[in-house]
């Protein structure tokens, strides 16, 4: 004998009934008050019950614990029941929370390393001062949507096997989830019902010396005005550099290094180089190369204090060159060159061989050969 009858009469079943006998009245309950079909309205409420009392009964360890205990369950086990919370409930009274809006600002190196003041124009929506975002006009009441009852969504089901049915529940089809129909004898006549305004509104966004690329500014509520979420969010700038003529950056720890790539020739490597160029700061820098110091290609050399601020020290990281080392086109050098770049590096001069063969060399892209042989010693 069980203790509760309740979940049983909602499905209109004896204690006594087989599972195939729950799944029966289930489907045939949920199709008589699923909300979409009944617009009665008690349907809602009649349809939850219903959905309830199967999730209870369709699982034969709950159905056990029911009928022993009733709805409060097993006392000893602390195993009690209480109506289920679906997705139905979920799109009730709660909608998720808007999300900020993000905007990119593009800026040029020059003004992140010494900083600047921006001015933008924004266009934005706001609520309607007029309906405060009803849509409809001032004392007129709010006429529910017929479909959904005002409530803004509308619950299906989709039978996916014999005797499993899915519930979903969606946004009303007719009203798009916003549970009014507003008509045009009763929208608001400054907004024409869309619950919102159109606002051009000027910012001003203040840059600090050594910004930081992908840094986030926040304006608190100065985001576009959604009528399906009335809370206003915060409108985020995004900064970004734009590609420069010389310089490039790069981020480590927080820390932007600043780069240049700088071609020089194999006599400039060797004997030294200088040159000068725009910096960031405005400022026209000349940068030479060590005396007596042979420039490697490819290497990276730094120069103190002549890159990025760090703010957070109040001091200037280093500038990096990468020099690129340019050979000279032609291959063929006279004796005298050859004895003087051997004296200068101290080199032995190579001794002829009869075992000596000759080859002409030639340019890989162009196909030309070259007038002056090289050597290849066989061994």
């Amino acid at each position: 004998m069980v203790v509760d009858k309740k979940y049983y009469d909602i499905l209109e079943l004896n204690p006594s009934c087989s599972q195939s006998d729950i799944k029966t009245a289930y489907r045939s309950l949920a199709k008589k008050w699923h909300p979409d079909k009944n617009k009665s309205p008690e349907a809602e409420t009649k349809f939850k019950e219903i959905l309830s009392a199967y999730e209870i009964l369709s699982d034969e360890e709950k159905r056990s614990i029911y009928d022993n205990y009733g709805p409060s369950g097993n006392p000893n086990t602390n195993t009690g029941f209480q109506m289920p919370t679906h997705m139905f409930d979920m799109f009730q009274n709660q909608k998720p929370r808007e999300k900020n809006e993000y905007q990119k600002i593009y800026i040029t190196l020059e003004d992140a390393y010494n900083g600047c003041n921006i001015d933008l124009d924004i266009t934005r929506k706001i609520k309607c001062v007029d309906c405060n975002g009803s849509g409809v006009r001032t004392g007129v009441s709010l006429p529910k949507c017929n479909i959904c009852n005002g409530s803004g969504r509308q619950v299906k089901l989709n039978q996916i096997a014999p005797g499993l049915v899915q519930q979903f529940v969606t946004p009303c089809s007719k009203c798009n989830g916003s549970g009014i129909i507003i008509t045009p004898d009763i929208q608001c006549k400054k907004c024409n019902g869309s619950k919102c305004l159109i606002s051009n509104d000027k910012i001003n966004v203040c840059l600090n010396r050594g910004t930081l690329e992908n840094t986030q500014i926040k304006y608190p509520n100065l985001a576009s005005y959604n009528p399906d979420h009335p809370e206003v969010t915060d409108l985020i700038y995004i900064i970004e550099y734009k590609p420069h003529p010389i310089f490039l950056t790069n981020k480590i720890n927080n820390i932007i290094s600043l780069f240049m790539i700088k071609q020089i020739s194999l006599a400039e490597a060797i004997t030294g180089n200088s040159f000068t160029l725009k910096h960031l700061n405005g400022k026209d820098v000349t940068i030479r190369t060590p005396r007596g110091y042979i420039i490697k290609p490819n290497e990276l050399l730094g120069i103190k204090e002549l890159g990025f601020p760090d703010v957070k020290r109040n001091t200037f990281n280093s500038l990096y060159v990468k020099f690129e080392v340019l050979f000279p086109i032609s291959y063929s050098l006279s004796d005298e060159k050859l004895n003087t770049i051997r004296d200068v590096f101290e080199l032995k001069e190579i001794e002829n061989s009869d075992k000596d063969i000759y080859i002409s060399i030639f340019n890989i892209d162009t196909g030309n050969e070259q007038e002056t042989p090289s050597q290849c010693n066989q061994q």
